[in-house]
């Protein structure tokens, strides 16, 4: 058997076949190991990797990819993770495109139960294999996150930008045009970073509180910077509902934008009605990346306003950094 094992998830077989292809090309040698899974009448669960030998596994790397989608998606990589340590895996790496509860990252309220901390730090108790544990995540909505884990393992953030912004240029958009926007000023900094990089005006939507204060109300008098006769890109990390993007949408297109764009990393609609309110709402197109499984529904992949964006080549190249390849082992023999 192969140096590397690479299992998953079966949400993310999509991105997981993506990843292998690529790192094959790249000359590692990789062997796919499938897991077998199954619900008791009770609701339990059973696993078993589809090995020969309970040496299978034995001084191996192995790289498990899922996108972590629910408490369910959670609870399975804690079960593998820790299965894959007993079995002898050396090194385990666990690719995470879309992590769940990313907003859930600090109590706000009295009480309130930071999820994201508990998540990580469940996760960094997994169990300690011989080489290490590696998390690679991509687009975190907050830093923090990685500091929340606790024992020794390494945390790295991969960044969608590059991808996102190659998508938005495929559309071939009048550059002198293009102006980037925002949901609102909490991700000014990232919102900026973008019209950087692109080399274009920035808007921004100052939000006008709620009497409770609770939440927020965007209106078109409350956008900071002209945008009539403007092609507005806006950039959000996660979509949800969609409201809060379409919203906003609306409040540029109030204030004489021409059209508007909406573009984010994480697209987790999480329901038929939420698809199809982005589908008929009056952005132009939205861009996306494939981090999460509802990207590969029909639904999404067939309308044409959606425009999905393969980031398995971000990971695949991080992947091919840690990973044994022919090349590392020339070089560690010189």
């Amino acid at each position: 058997m192969a140096e590397v094992v690479v299992l998953e998830h079966p949400k993310s077989t999509y991105i997981s076949k993506s990843i292998s292809e690529e790192l094959s090309d790249l000359g590692v040698h990789i062997t796919h190991i499938g897991i077998d899974r199954s619900t008791f009448p009770n609701g339990e669960k059973y696993y078993r990797f589809q090995i020969d030998s309970n040496f299978d596994l034995l001084g191996k790397t192995s790289v498990y990819i899922a996108s972590l989608t629910s408490d369910d998606d959670i609870l399975d990589i804690f079960r593998v993770g820790s299965s894959l340590a007993q079995a002898g895996i050396k090194r385990r790496i666990f690719v995470i495109p879309y992590l769940a509860y990313l907003s859930m990252d600090r109590e706000f309220h009295p009480g309130e139960v930071v999820t994201a901390k508990c998540n990580s730090q469940m996760f960094g108790i997994i169990g300690a294999a011989n080489e290490g544990n590696v998390f690679l995540f991509l687009d975190l909505h907050y830093e923090c996150i990685l500091h929340y884990f606790e024992g020794p393992c390494l945390r790295v953030e991969l960044k969608a930008q590059n991808a996102l912004i190659r998508a938005i240029a495929e559309q071939n958009y009048p550059h002198d045009t293009l102006t980037m926007g925002s949901t609102n000023l909490r991700r000014a900094a990232w919102v900026n970073s973008y019209a950087q990089a692109m080399n274009i005006p920035i808007s921004f939507i100052r939000e006008k509180p709620k009497p409770d204060q609770a939440e927020f109300i965007s209106q078109p008098d409350y956008i900071i910077g002209n945008v009539k006769g403007r092609r507005i890109i806006i950039y959000d990390d996660i979509l949800r509902s969609g409201k809060t993007l379409i919203n906003a949408a609306k409040c540029y297109m109030a204030a004489g934008a021409t059209s508007v764009v909406g573009v984010v990393t994480h697209f987790a609609g999480y329901n038929e009605q939420s698809i199809n309110d982005l589908a008929n709402s009056n952005l132009e197109k939205i861009i996306m990346t494939n981090s999460h499984p509802i990207t590969q529904s029909p639904l999404v992949q067939e309308i044409d306003k959606f425009v999905v964006v393969d980031v398995a080549d971000i990971f695949t190249q991080c992947l091919y950094e840690i990973l044994p390849t022919p090349e590392h082992m020339h070089r560690s023999s010189l």
